[in-house]
Order: structure tokens, then C-alpha cells, then sequence
């Protein structure tokens, strides 16, 4: 069962991704969101300083309290809850496995799109997916999603 249901958690991540990260740039809707994105994107990764070193250069570490995990947490806790109610168990376990993969792996590729000499530069298809969410935050109503940018195409939010 586990593999049946990979695809279709990815696409639900996805359209999650985009979702909240469309909240986070909605100062109208947003509201704590907005508040803790703004400062990633004016704070952390200004526009004229998209690309940093990381503190441990070789270590990737993942921070619980970043402020994009802390951002989403209570929405992702609250669609948890309505995923418990609905699915059946074995379902809502494959989801939230697949979503906390998708979570981690979409944080690390964020993480490396930022890093300076980042040990993915050497591929085509990064340095592709950097210039593509550089683009982002010059025009954050583009490009919203990190792993896979079909939801960006399907709402006419892609930009290359």
C-alpha cells in the first residue's frame, strides 16, 4: 500500500506547498504566516543576497524551530487532523511518512538553492531549480514551490 500511495501524497504535498506558501506572500490572509515569510524573504534572503554559506559547511542540519517550520506548523497540524478524520489508518500513517520525506527533502533543496558552493551546483537541473527560486524572490508571486513546479504551471504562476 505504502507505494501506491507516494504519487498521490506527492501531488497533495504540492498543492499544500503552494497553498501555504501563497499565504505566507498574503498579507491580507496570511496573517502569522505572512508575518514569519516576509522575514525570510527580507530578512534572510534579501535580493541582493540570495546566496550564503552555511554554518556547517558539510553538515546539513535540520532546524525544528526554523521559521518556516514554525510558519506552517499549525496549519500542517490542523490538515493533519482533518487527514486522521478522514483517512483510514494505514492511509493517514503512508501520508504523513510521505509528507514529512517531501518536508525534509523540499528544506534541504531550499537550504542547498542558497548555499554557496553548494555540492549540487555541479548539476544542471539545480542550477536550473536556483535560478527559477531566485526568481521567486524577486517576484513572490511566481515560482512557489521548491521540489516541483507543476502547480506553479497549472496556475499560471511559473515563471523561467
Amino acid at each position: 500500500m505504502f507505494l501506491y500511495s507516494i504519487i498521490p501524497s506527492y501531488i497533495y504535498y504540492h498543492i499544500v506547498e503552494y497553498l501555504l506558501h501563497s499565504l505566507g506572500h498574503n498579507s491580507k490572509y496570511g496573517f502569522y504566516i505572512y508575518k514569519y515569510h516576509k522575514k525570510h524573504h527580507k530578512i534572510h534572503y534579501p535580493v541582493n543576497k540570495l546566496l550564503d554559506y552555511k554554518p556547517y559547511k558539510t553538515d546539513y542540519k535540520f532546524n525544528l524551530f526554523s521559521d518556516g517550520l514554525v510558519a506552517y506548523s499549525l496549519p500542517i497540524l490542523f490538515l493533519g487532523l482533518v487527514n486522521y478524520k478522514v483517512l483510514d489508518y494505514e492511509s493517514f500513517l503512508n501520508l504523513s511518512i510521505n509528507f514529512s520525506i517531501y518536508t525534509y527533502l523540499s528544506d534541504y533543496l531550499h537550504t542547498e538553492i542558497h548555499t554557496k558552493d553548494s555540492w549540487l551546483e555541479k548539476y544542471e537541473w539545480f542550477m536550473k531549480k536556483r535560478k527559477i527560486h531566485f526568481l521567486h524572490h524577486k517576484n513572490v508571486k511566481k515560482n512557489k514551490n521548491v521540489l516541483n513546479l507543476e502547480i506553479d504551471k497549472y496556475m499560471n504562476t511559473y515563471l523561467e
